[in-house]
């Protein structure tokens, strides 16, 4: 596993903590979620520092204060941002994580008042309006001729074709497997369909071979393809056909998969198991076409009623003593 590098300021913000201990917090956090995390740690920083009479002194930005993260909390809903990311902001995605690092208590940001907050900005709000990205189905798929996924995967032997009844790609490091534990996919063969993943593979490997330890998809320079690369191919695509690119993203192929084994009347166990959700994040995915509710609707009024209204039960209860 390659472990981002700590930067320097890190071990000077912890000048009173072993250098072991220094780089292992920050270890904690994947690289992409320090990321993600800074983004709204810069915002409250630069909040406080743009309204020094909210601290209590000069440059004091930790621990937080209630004022601070009152005001704060506004701020936000005017740029505007959802309360669901407000609220995300204010606990492990900003201020809580700020307090961990320098080994402080977060009690304000846990504060009920400003919980209370957050609730009056969505209740006379409402939740803004959000643009949520389209599904990549397979109709999608053959109009713009693109593999449905990318990665960091490896030729054989970690693909491995066994009579063309399966497929199975090793994945040694993926998001969803920060430990490395390592992710076997397992991918059924359709030989009669034109959208077989294992004919595809085979197909792709005859006509472009490569060594064992090539990347199972490369860029123009033969590294492993990068999820940008991929999703600006992507994008290029869609936009080819005519369909507005900016409705898709990565997340259209999660979108995509969870609405089409729904729709082919997936339980949600076997679609939890067959997405490797380990949660109920992926009814997040889910799209319910119209025609489908429409049926659903019409279903309803082939139920047979009852000829008459059922009489009550005659229950031996005890006479009421007056």
């Amino acid at each position: 596993m390659v472990l981002s590098q700590v930067p320097s300021h890190w071990y000077k913000t912890h000048a009173g903590v072993s250098s072991q201990a220094v780089f292992f917090l920050w270890h904690g956090l994947a690289a992409s979620t320090q990321k993600t995390y800074s983004t709204s740690q810069k915002s409250h920083i630069d909040f406080a520092r743009l309204h020094p009479m909210l601290l209590e002194s000069p440059g004091q930005f930790l621990p937080a204060l209630i004022a601070v993260l009152k005001e704060w909390i506004v701020y936000l809903d005017m740029r505007p941002l959802q309360p669901k990311t407000i609220k995300a902001y204010l606990s492990s995605l900003s201020v809580q994580s700020l307090h961990v690092n320098a080994g402080l208590s977060f009690d304000a940001c846990e504060s009920v008042t400003l919980q209370q907050i957050i609730h009056g900005i969505k209740h006379y709000y409402g939740d803004k309006g959000c643009n949520p990205k389209l599904p990549i189905t397979l109709d999608i798929l053959w109009a713009i001729t693109a593999p449905p996924f990318s990665g960091d995967l490896n030729h054989t032997p970690n693909a491995i074709f066994d009579a063309a009844a399966k497929l199975a790609c090793s994945l040694p490091l993926s998001k969803t497997d920060p430990f490395c534990r390592e992710v076997t996919l397992v991918i059924a063969a359709v030989p009669h369909l034109l959208t077989c993943p294992v004919s595809a593979l085979k197909h792709l490997f005859s006509i472009h071979p490569l060594s064992a330890k090539s990347p199972l998809f490369a860029g123009p320079d033969g590294l492993p393809l990068r999820r940008s690369a991929f999703i600006s191919t992507l994008k290029q695509r869609i936009a080819a056909t005519g369909m507005d690119a900016a409705r898709f993203s990565g997340h259209s192929f999660c979108r995509g998969a969870a609405s089409s084994t729904a729709a082919a009347g997936y339980s949600d166990y076997k679609i939890q198991l067959l997405g490797r959700w380990r949660s109920d994040a992926y009814k997040l995915y889910l799209d319910v076409a119209g025609d489908r509710m429409l049926h659903l609707s019409a279903r309803l009024h082939g139920v047979s009623a009852p000829a008459q209204h059922p009489g009550l039960l005659d229950l031996p209860f005890a006479s009421v003593v007056a």
